[in-house]
């Protein structure tokens, strides 16, 4: 059954656009729910009913027996991506009359990957738009594979940092010790609805750790998606500032290579995230709803999320020009952030294989300090703030919470 939720005011319209909803499919298969103002529309989507197609007139009453507001129907816009109380639909389309109203709103309606078009009841055109967009819906719903078991989702981290601000987004937390290893296992629940189940272990800091870990979590719990969450310092201190988030496209291990007596010879090799990770979160770092999970309040804080490059070896590296600073400069100057752990992380999924198993990886990164350059020695800036762990934790768990909802908001629909 694909519910569709028509917001308009004009019976003529609504009628209009019932008869087009029933020309697309059977009757039995569709489901037109009818709201005549933003506030029913509104009761509606708070129902936690499930929407699959928002049909909408951009200019509405706000309340029954008012006048019609001009653009009313973007403030309910706004409130469907701001909120998360909010049912929110599969699918958008508007309609107005109006071409300079169209005009207005295209590039928002783009941005958010909704339809915008023009309606007139001499032309077919915004038909033909809701018949396509109803059939997609409807083949999705046929041939997408129903399940209605919970996803389960591993996550680690290196510190205790990074633990406490990813077990804040988990409620129902309980102890899950397998054989002497200590994790815990809680619900994420976002839009009033189970997400996933979360398992989560603090594992200790270097490479080698990450991998003997991860290899342990996977036997231990067989997640659907597993996950390093944490912090990292930027070398690229005018790409990555404090509290930005890093999701890499490779991570480099620095450390490989070949030492004689008065060099180094790098051998590179890197690790990779899962291609749907990483392309889900290519398209998620341009919007600003995984902010919502940030759970601190900083002053001055605008963080990003963004694409970027890993240098990952077991060792601290507090300047730009120290030997291992040098090595970078040398051999993988494209880094963007240096940590820990990622290398032994991802490494060992892809030479376990798993990557073409079903298993998605990930990890995530938010910048705690800024590594020094020689050109800085007049430390205009504070390399380490003083909440700067706690601020890149929260950040970081922010987006890699989100990324979960993004991966599963959809399953058994």
């Amino acid at each position: 059954m694909l519910n569709i939720l028509v917001v308009d005011d004009s019976e003529i319209k609504i009628e209009r656009i019932k008869l087009v909803v029933h020309e697309s499919y059977s009757n039995e298969s569709l489901n037109v729910i009818v709201a005549r103002n933003t506030s029913d529309a509104m009761t509606i989507l708070l129902s936690n009913q499930e929407v699959n197609l928002l049909i909408l007139d951009l200019n509405l009453p706000i309340r029954k027996g008012e006048k019609i507001k001009n653009k009313s129907g973007l403030n309910l816009l706004k409130e469907i991506t701001r909120r998360f109380d909010i049912s929110r639909p599969d699918s958008i389309i508007g309609l107005t009359s109006y071409q300079d109203i169209r005009n207005q709103v295209e590039a928002r309606f783009q941005d958010e990957g909704w339809i915008i078009t023009t309606f007139d009841l001499k032309e077919s055109n915004w038909e033909e738009i809701i018949k396509n967009k109803i059939s997609y819906l409807m083949s999705k719903k046929i041939y997408t594979p129903k399940t209605s078991k919970t996803p389960l989702v591993v996550i680690l981290t290196a510190i205790k940092e990074e633990y406490i601000a990813v077990r804040a987004h988990l409620t129902n937390l309980k102890d899950k010790d397998i054989d002497d290893t200590s994790y815990e296992i809680g619900e994420f629940n976002l839009n009033k609805k189970l997400i996933a189940n979360v398992v989560i272990r603090e594992c200790g800091a270097k490479n080698s750790i990450a991998a003997m870990e991860t290899e342990r979590a996977i036997s231990n719990h067989s997640p659907q998606l597993i996950l390093f969450v944490g912090i990292a310092g930027s070398r690229k201190i005018n790409d990555f500032k404090i509290g930005d988030v890093v999701i890499p496209e490779k991570i480099y291990s620095y450390e490989s290579g070949k030492t004689d007596k008065n060099m180094f010879s790098a051998r590179p090799d890197s690790g990779f995230l899962s291609f749907v990770f990483l392309e889900k979160a290519k398209k998620e770092r341009l919007k600003n709803d995984w902010k919502k999970l940030i759970k601190g309040e900083y002053k001055n804080f605008s963080p990003t999320a963004d694409i970027g490059i890993i240098a990952s070896g077991d060792q601290l590296i507090e300047h730009y020009d120290s030997q291992v600073g040098e090595i970078l400069n040398k051999h993988y100057n494209d880094t963007s952030v240096v940590e820990m752990e990622g290398f032994g992380f991802t490494k060992t999924i892809s030479k376990q294989g798993r990557s073409q198993n079903n298993l998605i990886t990930g990890l995530i990164r938010g910048v705690s300090d800024l590594i020094k350059q020689s050109k800085d020695l007049s430390c205009e800036f504070d390399r380490r703030p003083s909440e700067a762990k706690a601020m890149a934790s929260d950040t970081a768990s922010a987006f890699a919470f989100w990324m979960i909802y993004k991966l599963y908001e959809n399953r058994g629909n």
